[in-house]
């Protein structure tokens, strides 16, 4: 049975640009004594790029789970285009997963991987003949309908099984990890074309990832989780710039995670080093000397140490080509500005 609900405003973050298209409204999922999520309430768009990050066993794949039907809330209403669906069976939701795996029919050919869906559906041939054909050119494998899933690379394996989820044009699609069994390479590409994809079908995705780039190279938002609950839903550039706990700060990039009260967060490319004795003219200035040098390529990364301080200090600096820099052992003065840190809750 479906109804008709409200949806309410997302936890932490920005607004969406438009209509909701999912919404989840005090999400709860026990098993047994432990609680792998806790009362989430969310908001995610229409033709929205949405992430949920954090570490393993944080709850954001059981999140998924409970979205797309295989998994039911022990409390809490989950709301898909205007409909409440926590009794409603995975295979009729308006929404498709993609999987790690891939999960193809290995006696299937490409073409036919792809139409599955619709063919089950009962589409007319033509339909499902044209149909295939977009979803291909979309993920950029034209001419290759034909092929078997053992004569494809792994992230042509991964195109199709997007091609599928995308061919019947859902409300929704979860992807859970996709990009893991890819190398580096291949995965930081596909990072590209996922975001190209999203933004041509206009289709609303939903991406589960333990991976920070990941999540800030795709996404429009980004919903941080930690021990099953919702941290924090923001931009990419307003999480890394503005986290809300110390779990954000030191999970989004490298952060210095100050001394201070209230407890402040300090990113590295916002710490200068100079010559010892040099004047800086920011607001905090002290002597460090340089334990750790690690080339960056177009930077260079500092670990400092500094006296009363436990853990070091770092800073990462633009290389400027007009010599090595620093070097372990260095005396070496360093700043920042109090505009730079940032108040977290503890």
């Amino acid at each position: 049975m479906t109804r008709s609900v409200t949806a309410q405003p997302a936890p932490g973050g920005d607004q969406g640009p438009g209509s909701v298209a999912i919404a989840l409204t005090g999400v709860t999922k026990r098993f047994g004594d432990s609680t792998a999520v806790n009362s989430v309430t969310l908001e995610i768009y229409d033709n929205e790029f949405f992430s949920i990050l954090g570490p393993s066993g944080c709850g954001k794949t059981t999140l998924m789970r409970m979205i797309a039907g295989f998994e039911t809330p022990t409390s809490g209403e989950i709301v898909l285009d205007g409909q409440a669906i926590e009794d409603v069976p995975a295979h009729k939701r308006d929404l498709n997963m993609v999987f790690q795996s891939y999960a193809l029919f290995p006696h299937l050919n490409v073409q036919d991987n792809v139409g599955f869906e619709l063919k089950v559906r009962k589409r007319p041939k033509t339909e499902i003949a044209s149909a295939v054909e977009q979803a291909l050119d979309l993920v950029r494998l034209g001419g290759m309908g034909k092929r078997k899933p053992n004569e494809l690379s792994g992230g042509q394996r991964q195109r199709v099984a997007l091609a599928r989820a995308l061919v019947g044009r859902p409300k929704l699609v979860l992807l859970d990890e996709p990009l893991g069994a890819l190398d580096l390479k291949l995965r930081k590409q596909m990072q590209v074309e996922l975001k190209r994809m999203q933004r041509e079908v206009g289709i609303t995705f939903v991406y589960v990832t333990h991976d920070q780039e990941e999540a800030l190279t795709m996404s429009d938002r980004v919903a941080v989780m930690q021990e099953g609950k919702l941290l924090q839903v923001a931009s990419p550039r307003a999480l890394y710039d503005q986290p809300a706990t110390r779990f954000v700060a030191d999970f989004i990039g490298v952060s210095n995670l100050m001394d201070t009260k209230p407890s402040t967060s300090l990113r590295p490319e916002l710490v200068s080093v100079h010559p010892l004795g040099t004047p800086s003219g920011e607001d905090n200035s002290t002597s460090a000397e340089v334990t750790e040098v690690i080339f960056l390529g177009r930077g260079t990364e500092y670990r400092l140490r500094l006296h009363g301080r436990d853990e070091p200090l770092i800073a990462q600096v633009a290389n400027s080509g007009l010599g090595e820099g620093f070097a372990v052992g260095d005396q070496v003065t360093v700043s920042w500005a109090n505009s730079s840190l940032r108040e977290l809750e503890d």
